[in-house]
């Protein structure tokens, strides 16, 4: 157990380090992160086993990952990572605990605080005046507020200067405002420099406490004044190495577009002078005047072209976030920075140097540096799958737009399967999975794969997960089916299992996209909750081409377009409500929404084209029947037009009279018994009485308990139109957002002439085909009126 190591990481990173007696594996531990009493700001966690750790520190905001070896593998490393979320969480419970007690505490000291002495040592040495601060016995109060003004603690000011915060204070984005905010917000760091500025110049200061809150403070007053001016007054901390108060200044103001001023001293400066405080004793009011009117850009200050910190400090705190973190916020950061995403990927990754797993099981991909035709890209999509696997073109374009999907997994709310399915072997299932790897987001690929790998796989990483031979593996294991089913939605993605040997409880995320290969008829539930890809063994005169021998960068082009296409159309796909086919039962409609919802995005074509594939593949009710239903619509059959009662003995014999239907061989070989039909008729309120049938009486059932239950479970689709008709969508000028058109059946126009080709609708700034002037080949029928 090398915990010298472990203590190691943790000074290197937060500055401070409990002893070596005070780790105890298994414990999150407190410690001190710099030299004043009381600090207990930096925690740490070893965990049981001694291979790893996690740690951080509260006031920086700092925190890392410490592991002794690297060559884990990948369910190890998926444990290691779920390891450090649970102790980050705990560690976030036991820092909210201590900030609730702060706040309660420092609201009781307020109260008792009375009006500040007006001959205070303090504000004597300092010449200026309290501005919404208390004195509680000799010492100064000063309120530590968020921007809604709630209270997260106290700075305490001594007589002799000396500032301590009350033990829990939240200080990161809070601040103390003196006046209030007009034209120009002010920034300075202490209590005695916002005041100074306050009462010289009139603008209201928010008093930042320290440094290291500058950025904080002024990123909270951005978001709540957008459009004030916001000058970040600097101290030069010029005795101190790096300089952080004019560092941190330049980075803040660099940060929030504001304007930096420095404080200009004259050449009788003391070499303790610092701060517009000190200016202002020194040289007087109008020299502070003259400064703050000379503020400017930090790119214009000849202070900042020697100073590289900004993106030094960006790359340090990207490298401490997990792999799934980072990715989240990479293409934003690199675009702030003004570099591409790769050139950002190698930096962070030679940051971290190995402090944390940044060995990703799937390749990162470069948006596409142009803007895509989301119809074309679709297009193109579908017609490489039928260049490699032979399949009904509806088949093509469903797995063109489930790939899609993957790269709006994190704005779509329905997630469906896609269950690749085929009769026999060698019908291309593993080939089609092996292409949906090549297209699809964060995609991994396994033959087998347990239920603890899959949820902490998922919850580590939220891959696109692709699962071979599903029909060997998943056989009884009803663990592994229930995980799948509750990835379906994302309100109910997740799962609980308990985690160490404390056996605590930890939630475990299960979103994400997941797609499985198989011969035949998986469980009913993965069935329902998926789109079905079938495929068929390849005729001798049907040719297509091999995978392995596709030109080089076909694959990552598509890719690379694909995270194009999402970041371009991720608030339309978001926004969008497609027309859903009426014909599609409730779990048909909600798995067919997301895709689409892409298709809209795409425009009228794709939407009609992936109308058309749900109708085809999942219009039909009986493919995904249970035994239940199945045992309905058989009685239905028999009950017919001319009968309203029937015994259990002749159902049953009617029953099994059809040698295809599965009811004489249904009880282990042998005919269905009258106790199994009871049983299943059951579920659905239906039970045998006595019934009369002329003078003789049995057991049996009347038409009128069953009318309930065929009018719930077998509604029959309505029939699609021979002729499509062609409906109008001038409506969708009415929309709010008209990058997402609407498409109501208000009327049907029968056309004289051979129709124009639909004109697409796409995504603002896409293509240049204009919006509401297309029309949709759909049927009424076919539609579900938009609310």
């Amino acid at each position: 157990m090398d915990i010298e190591s472990f203590r190691d990481a943790i000074l290197q990173s937060t500055g401070g380090t409990p002893s070596y007696a005070e780790i105890t594996p298994g414990k999150l531990i407190r410690f001190a992160t710099n030299d004043r009493k009381g600090d207990k700001a930096g925690w740490c966690k070893l965990f049981e086993d001694g291979e790893g750790g996690v740690f951080g520190c509260w006031r920086s905001g700092v925190s890392g990952t410490w592991q002794a070896r690297s060559d884990r593998n990948l369910v190890e490393q998926a444990s290691f990572l779920v390891r450090v979320k649970q102790a980050q969480e705990e560690a976030a419970t036991s820092e909210q605990a201590i900030r609730q007690e702060c706040r309660e505490k420092s609201a009781t000291l307020w109260e008792k605080g009375r009006d500040v002495a007006a001959k205070h040592p303090y504000l004597l040495a300092k010449r200026v005046k309290a501005h919404g601060i208390k004195q509680l016995r000799n010492s100064l109060m000063v309120p530590v507020q968020d921007h809604a003004w709630e209270l997260h603690g106290l700075q305490f000011i001594l007589p002799d200067g000396t500032k301590r915060f009350k033990s829990g204070t939240a200080l990161s984005g809070c601040y103390h405002l003196i006046g209030k905010p007009t034209g120009r917000i002010l920034i300075a760091e202490g209590y005695a420099t916002g005041a100074t500025l306050h009462e010289i110049t009139g603008h209201a200061v928010a008093c930042a406490f320290t440094a290291g809150n500058l950025k904080p403070v002024a990123e909270a007053l951005r978001q709540q004044y957008p459009d004030k001016m916001l000058v970040i007054c600097a101290d030069d901390d010029h005795l101190t190495e790096g300089n952080p108060g004019l560092t941190k200044a330049i980075e803040t103001a660099e940060a929030v577009s504001g304007l930096l001023v420095v404080p200009c001293f004259p050449a009788t400066r003391n070499v303790a002078d610092t701060d517009f405080n000190d200016l202002a004793r020194l040289a007087g009011a109008e020299s502070v005047k003259r400064c703050i009117e000379a503020a400017a850009s930090p790119t214009s200050s000849p202070e900042s072209e020697a100073s590289d910190f900004p993106l030094e400090a960006v790359i340090e705190r990207l490298s401490k976030l997990t792999p799934l973190q980072y990715d989240q916020v990479r293409r934003q950061e690199a675009k702030a920075l003004g570099v591409r995403p790769a050139t950002l990927d190698a930096a962070v990754k030679d940051a971290r140097k190995g402090t944390i797993a940044d060995d990703l099981p799937f390749v990162e991909v470069e948006p596409w540096p142009d803007e895509v035709d989301p119809t074309q890209l679709l297009t193109d999509i579908a017609a490489t799958v039928r260049r490699f696997i032979v399949c009904e073109k509806e088949t093509a374009h469903a797995v063109a737009l489930w790939a899609a999907m993957t790269w709006f997994i994190d704005v779509v709310p329905v997630a469906p399967l896609a269950i690749i399915t085929a009769p026999e072997k060698r019908c291309g299932k593993s080939q089609l999975l092996f292409l949906l790897g090549r297209l699809s987001a964060r995609a991994i690929t396994t033959s087998s794969i347990s239920p603890a790998a899959l949820y902490r796989t998922i919850d580590a990483w939220c891959p696109t997960l692709l699962i071979d031979e599903a029909d060997a593996f998943m056989k009884d294991n009803e663990e592994l089916r229930g995980l799948l089913n509750s990835g379906h939605t994302r309100e109910s993605a997740y799962v609980i299992r308990t985690v160490g040997d404390n056996f605590t409880p930890t939630k475990f995320n299960t979103w994400g996209a997941k797609a499985l290969a198989g011969i035949g008829h998986v469980a009913d539930t993965l069935m329902d909750r998926s789109v079905i890809l079938e495929l068929r063994r390849k005729m001798p005169h049907e040719e297509v081409d091999r995978i392995r021998h596709a030109e080089p960068n076909l694959f990552a082009d598509l890719r690379s377009k694909l995270a194009r296409f999402a970041e371009d159309c991720r608030d339309q796909v978001r926004q969008a409500r497609p027309p859903l086919p009426q014909s599609l039962n409730d779990r048909a409609q909600d798995n067919w929404e997301p895709l689409l919802a892409i298709a809209l995005s795409a425009g009228n074509e794709w939407l009609q084209l992936g109308t058309t594939a749900a109708l085809k593949m999942s219009g039909s009710e009986s493919a995904t029947q249970t035994v239940g239903t199945e045992l309905l619509a058989d009685i239905q059959e028999i009950f017919g037009d001319d009968r309203d009662r029937i015994t259990t003995a002749e159902l049953i014999r009617l029953l099994c009279a059809d040698d295809e239907k599965p009811w004489a061989t249904f009880n282990r070989g042998q005919a269905i018994s009258p106790r199994q039909v009871a049983k299943r008729l059951r579920e659905y309120g239906i039970l045998s009485h006595t019934i009369r049938l002329g003078i003789e009486t049995a057991k049996g059932y009347t038409l009128e308990q069953f009318r309930e239950a065929f009018s719930r479970y077998l509604s029959t689709p309505p029939e699609l139109s021979v002729t499509p008709s062609q409906v109008s969508i001038h409506a969708a000028s009415a929309v709010t957002d008209k990058s997402l058109p609407i498409v109501p059946v208000t009327e049907t126009v029968t056309p004289s002439v051979t129709p124009e080709p639909a004109t697409s609708v796409v995504c603002d700034g896409v293509t240049d085909k204009i919006p509401g002037e297309g029309v949709l080949f759909l049927t009424e029928d076919d539609l579900e009126m938009p609310s």
